[in-house]
């Protein structure tokens, strides 16, 4: 019975991982694509220090966006050693 209880509670905790993992990815893909708009649309009329200020803000997010996945998966090693 124990070893049926521990499945579905790693089951559980795997599909949540994959889930945040999932989002994230998404986040990221969404970001790209709002930054080649951006740049696009920059490209012939701001100046080199807005362009690089909208790259600044996209690395800045990138960034956030990657610190979240690291403790996700931080998280769910924590887990999955107290399993």
């Amino acid at each position: 019975m124990a070893k049926k209880e521990v499945q579905v509670e790693y089951k559980v905790l795997n599909t949540q991982f994959n889930s945040g993992i999932k989002d994230i990815t998404g986040k990221l893909s969404t970001l790209n694509k709002e930054f080649k708009l951006q740049q696009e649309t920059m490209k012939n009329s701001a100046s080199e220090t807005e362009k690089l200020e909208g790259k600044l803000e996209k690395l800045n997010k990138e960034l956030d966006l990657s610190k979240e996945r690291t403790k996700l998966t931080a998280d769910a090693v924590e887990m999955a050693k107290k399993q």
